[in-house]
């Protein structure tokens, strides 16, 4: 698997190292480099386990709020950067918001880093569904490491299956808080096969942007505002909290779970994990048909 993985990349092994999912891969790199008193910078919200490793080995973080347009304060986020902070940790596509930032920024998060001996993690646990990457940087950078999983667009969450990249040097000194007993044959087994068949994972990413379309557009005839999104999910504003919780519900009941309380700035949204676009139809149908029986009553 580090074989073929490593040709995929067009990387070499000594960059690479396998994890049981990127989840334990991120928390080496919290075990490896944070201890208590230190600071790492994070967006807000973000990736939940970056601010519960945070907690975990008694860092603190310094937290640069999304707005409530989604937007992330770049400048913030490099100011925030300094020799007394450990580690930046900023995933790409972001989750829950579905954002992204561009290349130039990321570079630039990294630079400022390394110039103050800081780690950074590029979190792209969503790739391809967004195919931009820091990945070809990790020869370039040795305070750089990049987060993958094959959980998503691979398919393979219940395996546990993921990686991290970076210079040979950070890959080293991960492997010296690696577990022990971690990825499973049954998942190499997976992994290799998977990686055998990229035109499977390609197909996928397409029906499922054919299925965001379809989402958009039915939930725009039902005069619901969607915000753009580069993962595999999408959130649907609904200001009333009535109608919210009685989508949400509604939908629970008939065995199709969507997340319908989050906090700020998404506080007043639903997400929807998304599909082909039959998945869609079936999703948006429901949703309708709760709209139409809440405005009869």
């Amino acid at each position: 698997l580090y074989t073929k993985l490593a040709e995929s990349l067009d990387l070499d092994e000594a960059n690479l190292m396998l994890a049981a999912g990127s989840d334990p891969a991120i928390k080496s790199l919290y075990e490896l480099f944070v201890g208590e008193g230190d600071s790492v910078v994070l967006p807000k919200p973000t990736y939940a386990m970056f601010h519960v490793y945070a907690r975990m080995f008694g860092a603190t973080a310094i937290n640069i709020q999304y707005g409530a347009d989604l937007s992330l304060d770049q400048g913030a986020i490099l100011d925030a950067i300094s020799p007394d902070v450990q580690l930046v940790a900023i995933a790409n596509p972001n989750s829950p918001t579905g954002t992204v930032v561009d290349e130039g920024f990321l570079r630039q998060v990294v630079e400022k880093a390394h110039s103050a001996g800081v780690v950074a993690l590029i979190d792209e646990a969503y790739y391809p569904f967004y195919s931009r990457t820091m990945l070809p940087y990790v020869r370039d950078y040795d305070n750089m490491v990049v987060t993958r999983t094959f959980s998503k667009a691979y398919g393979l969450a219940g395996l546990r299956l993921g990686y991290i990249a970076g210079s040979e040097r950070l890959i080293d000194l991960l492997k010296k808080v690696r577990p022990m007993y971690e990825v499973t044959g049954v998942a190499v087994h997976f992994g290799r096969y998977i990686l055998d068949h990229a035109d499977a994972v390609e197909t996928y990413v397409e029906q499922v942007e054919v299925g965001k379309r379809y989402l958009t557009d039915a939930m725009s005839k039902l005069a619901f505002e969607t915000h753009p999104t580069h993962a595999n999910f999408m959130h649907v504003r609904i200001p009333d909290e009535t109608l919210r919780v009685t989508i949400t519900e509604g939908l629970a009941a008939q065995d199709i779970l969507i997340t319908g309380r989050q906090g700020p700035p998404l506080e007043d949204c639903i997400r929807i994990s998304l599909g082909p676009v039959e998945q869609m139809k079936t999703v948006a149908s429901a949703i309708a048909e709760i709209v139409v029986d809440m405005g009869t009553k």
